[in-house]
């Protein structure tokens, strides 16, 4: 009996989730749960209500089917049809929108006709300018699941929490403490799969949109994170018969920054099973998923654009004499306290308090108090400055000046697979890379078999890295050198180009 009183509104409530009708779901979950407390289900208008908004839906649903239920193909074998979902995307600044971006560009540039579907209002500079032509980006509404919590905190507040949450020395009372869990609670239960769910909807409504309006797609590519965009380009490959290809910058639940609850695991499980093929940015990712999905997976790497870096300083700027010369470090980007942090620097450079005089750490990015707080606990706030973020251009310029290039990782097994867009921009920008965290990762490996730097976790390694840089511009010459031999593997370029054979190799195997 109770199966028979839940059965319309339940069902009329899974096809407004289906359909991507917002208001429809949220008056309806609305009504289930309220009638959880109270004895409304027993009443007629509860039945015919619940009936009639399943009969609409699903009339609804019936008129918006495509008319072609067939797979279709272009004519033109060379040029491809690409729906791109990325909730990361020019010109909101993030590094996950300058590899989703350039993508397109060159998806652009190579003939490819691409529509993208993204999201505004993100919060994020919008500093990040290419040029797209009119009408490919359609940039969506969403919902922040933070929104209530951010009004009665501040939004300053929880990325200052967000930032600091995992750094044990800043957690030595046992209200932060309470904080700290408190804030983990949070997000294990409202970030399913991430905090940008409440894009989802209008995300998938969008691409319905797109399809029904006569441009269907070869190919449905979504790149995460979020993971969010992975859930709509299974929906949409489904409910179109479209192939799709995921993208995991980083993996999912297997992600060693995020704690998912079983849920999580569940969606990734129902979503990645129905990809076509999977692509992620280094080997050990890639057999993390190949060992949990049918589907082939494949390595494309992040890469440079040489075109960002054709103006900047020549790779001999600054290298000559060693006499009051001062050694400027740069970091550009976000930090995570307690894992990706610049501690072992700052104990190499209190360990030679003259070697601190010459050197200048440059640290651009938001949320980085604690790094100067860091600093003054090491004795090296002297050496040490701290910016707001600033304009990817700048950043790029920052780079092409700096001696020396911070590359923070989390000495944890789990970072090895991890490379992240930041090392590419380092390798275009051509200067030596200091690489501290994980020394046996992916990262610093590149780094070392390329000799693009060093990687180290030792204090005294690091304050001789520096010191060499220092006193021989022997040293100088040979990374630039390095730079100027091999640093072309790791153009952008090179990697579309694999990306495209992916997409090629989807259609065929659909085909046949």
């Amino acid at each position: 009996m109770l199966f028979a009183v839940y059965l319309f509104p339940v069902c009329a409530w899974f096809l407004a989730y289906r359909q991507g009708r917002i208001l429809i779901f949220s008056a309806l979950s609305a009504v289930i749960v309220f009638s959880f407390f109270h004895h409304v289900a027993r009443q007629p208008i509860y039945w015919l209500a619940g009936y009639g908004v399943l009969a609409y839906l699903v009339e609804a649903g019936r008129l918006a089917k495509p008319k072609h239920a067939g797979v279709y193909r272009e004519q033109d074998g060379s040029r491809l049809k690409v729906l791109f979902i990325s909730y990361f995307f020019p010109p909101y600044n993030a590094i996950g929108a300058v590899r989703t971006g350039k993508m397109v560009r060159r998806l652009l540039d190579a003939g490819h006709d691409v529509r993208v579907i993204s999201a505004g209002r993100q919060g994020l500079p919008q500093t990040l300018s290419m040029k797209m032509p009119a009408g490919i980006v359609n940039y969506t509404d969403w919902i922040d699941v933070n929104m209530f919590i951010a009004r009665a905190l501040g939004k300053g507040t929880i990325a200052k929490a967000k930032s600091t949450a995992t750094m044990p020395n800043l957690q030595t009372d046992w209200f932060s403490r309470l904080v700290g869990a408190a804030g983990r609670f949070y997000v294990s239960w409202m970030y399913v799969p991430d905090r940008y769910i409440g894009w989802f909807f209008f995300a998938r409504k969008a691409c319905q949109q797109t399809i029904d309006e006569g441009w269907r797609p070869d190919i449905i590519y979504a790149s995460a994170t979020p993971y969010t965009a992975l859930m709509v380009a299974s929906s949409i490959g489904r409910r179109y018969r479209i192939p799709w290809v995921g993208e995991l910058r980083d993996l999912w639940t297997d992600n060693p920054y995020a704690h998912h609850r079983a849920i999580s695991k569940w969606l990734e499980r129902r979503t990645l099973r129905t990809a076509a093929a999977l692509v992620t940015v280094s080997e050990p990712l890639a057999k993390v998923l190949a060992d949990k999905y049918p589907s082939p997976c494949h390595v494309i790497m992040n890469g440079f654009d040489a075109e960002d870096f054709s103006g900047g300083a020549g790779p001999q700027a600054d290298r000559s004499g060693t006499e009051n010369r001062r050694l400027k470090i740069v970091y550009t980007g976000q930090l995570y306290a307690g894992r990706r942090d610049p501690t072992k620097l700052f104990q190499a450079l209190s360990m030679d308090r003259s070697l601190m005089s010459q050197v200048d750490v440059w640290f651009y990015g938001p949320n980085l108090a604690w790094v100067a707080d860091l600093a003054v606990e090491y004795g090296v706030q002297d050496a040490v400055c701290v910016h707001e973020p600033i304009t990817r251009e700048e950043a790029i310029r920052e780079q092409q000046q700096a001696d020396v290039l911070l590359l923070l990782t989390w000495d944890d097994p789990r970072e090895r697979g991890v490379l992240t867009g930041k090392l590419f921009e380092y390798i275009g920008a051509g200067r030596p890379i200091l690489v501290l965290g994980h020394v046996g990762g992916d990262a610093a490996a590149l780094v070392r078999r390329e000799g693009f730097g060093m990687a180290s976790s030792d204090p005294a390694e690091i304050l001789g890295f520096l010191s060499d840089l220092l006193s021989n511009p022997a040293a100088g010459v040979r990374y630039d050198r390095a730079f100027r031999d091999r640093a072309g593997a790791y153009e952008r370029g090179q990697q579309v180009e694999r990306l495209v054979s992916v997409f090629r190799a989807v259609r065929v195997s659909e085909d046949a």
